[in-house]
C-alpha cells in the first residue's frame, strides 16, 4: 500500500508529538518550518510514564521543507498545522494554503475564529478537522535532559477530532496505528474554543501572580480568573452557542482548585515550573487571544472588565 503522505506545519513541541506518532504508524512525514537549518538531524522525544521515568524515542523524519515553492512539488493526504493562533498572520503561513490541493487540513489551532481564518485562506470547512489536544508537550531540559522533547500521555484519554467522517476517520486511524489514542468526536470543534477561552484566563491570571500557583489560589485572584474565563466563554457562546458543560466547569472556581492542586500533586513532570517555560513561549498567542476577546467585547457591548485587566501590565512583585 502507498504511505500516507502527512505534512506537520510547525515544528514545536506539539509538533513533534504528532511526526513520531504519524511516522511510527507507517506514514510519511514532511516538515514545514520556516529555519529548517536549526533542525536537528535526528529528532529525539522523552515519553514519560506516571511514575515520572522516561522512555527515549528518535527519529528521522522524510523530509523538510521551508518555502511555498517546495511544497508545490509534493502531494499530501493530511495536513498537521500545530503552529500558534498568531502565526495565521504571517506571511510565511499564508503563502503555504495555495499548494495543499485537496488535503485534509487538521487544525490542532485553539482560537474561536481559527477555522473561519483558514477558511479565509481558501480552506474549505469540509476539508477541515478540528483536533483538541490531550497530552503534555515540552523541552525535554525542563527535566534534566540534554536535548529534545518530553510528553507525557494522561491513561484513559484520547485526542477528540471533528469533523465529515471521510475525512476525520482516517486522522484517527493514522494517529492511533502510531499509538497516539484518538477518536471522532462531534464536539471538538465546540470543545476546544471554549476550552481555550477559559484557559486564557487562567493561563494569564498565572502569569499575573509570578507563575505561582499557590498565589493564583489564593480565594480573591482565583475567583477573579474565574470571572475572566466566564467573560470569555460568554464572547465564545455568543459565536459558537452554549458552551458545554465540561467547559463551564473551567470558569467554576472550586473545581479549579481542587483541579490545580490535583495536578500539581499527580503530574509526573515539574507542573508549575511547565506552565512557566510553556505558556511564556507562546505568551505572544495568549496576548494575540485575550486582544481579539477584549476588542469582540467593546464591539458588541458585553461585560469584560475582569478579562480586559488581565491585558494590563502586572504590578510589580514584592521582594
Amino acid at each position: 500500500m502507498t504511505p500516507l503522505r502527512t505534512l506537520v506545519i510547525g515544528f514545536g513541541a506539539v509538533g513533534q508529538v504528532f511526526a513520531w506518532h504519524l511516522r511510527d504508524g507507517g506514514a510519511q512525514v514532511t516538515l514545514a518550518v520556516r529555519s529548517p537549518q536549526k533542525l536537528p538531524r535526528a529528532l529525539t522525544l522523552h515519553r514519560l510514564d506516571l511514575r515520572g521515568r522516561t522512555r527515549t524515542e528518535s527519529f528521522l523524519v522524510d523530509d523538510v521543507c521551508a518555502s511555498a515553492e517546495q511544497l508545490r512539488e509534493r502531494a499530501f493526504d493530511q495536513i498537521y498545522v500545530t503552529v500558534p493562533s498568531d502565526a495565521l498572520k504571517d506571511p510565511w503561513f499564508r503563502s503555504l494554503p495555495p499548494c495543499w490541493g485537496d488535503a485534509t487540513v487538521v487544525s490542532m489551532l485553539p482560537g474561536v475564529d481559527d477555522q473561519h481564518a483558514l477558511r479565509e485562506l481558501g480552506i474549505a470547512g469540509e476539508r477541515q478537522v478540528q483536533g483538541l489536544i490531550n497530552f503534555v508537550s515540552f523541552d525535554a531540559r525542563l527535566l534534566g535532559k540534554t536535548e529534545g522533547t518530553a510528553y507525557w500521555l494522561p491513561p484513559l484519554g484520547s485526542c477528540p477530532f471533528s469533523g465529515v467522517a471521510e475525512r476525520a476517520l482516517p486522522v484517527v486511524d493514522a494517529l492511533n496505528r502510531g499509538g497516539l489514542p484518538a477518536m471522532r468526536s462531534a464536539g471538538a470543534f465546540r470543545l476546544a474554543p471554549f476550552f481555550t477561552a477559559a484557559l486564557l484566563a487562567h493561563v494569564a491570571s498565572l502569569e499575573r501572580a509570578g507563575w505561582s500557583l499557590d498565589a493564583l489560589l489564593e480565594p480573591v485572584r482565583l475567583a477573579r480568573s474565574a470571572d475572566a474565563a466566564r467573560q470569555a466563554m460568554a464572547l465564545t457562546a455568543r459565536k459558537l452557542g452554549p458552551a458545554p458543560a465540561m467547559a463551564r466547569l473551567l470558569a467554576a472556581w472550586p473545581v479549579l482548585q481542587l483541579a490545580l492542586r490535583a495536578a500539581r500533586r499527580f503530574a509526573p513532570f515539574p507542573f508549575e515550573r511547565y506552565l512557566e517555560a510553556h505558556f511564556t513561549k507562546v505568551g505572544a498567542q495568549t496576548r494575540f487571544l485575550l486582544g481579539q476577546l477584549v476588542d469582540d467585547a467593546k464591539t458588541v457591548g458585553l461585560p469584560h472588565d475582569a478579562l480586559h485587566s488581565l491585558t494590563q501590565p502586572a504590578a510589580p512583585r514584592s521582594p
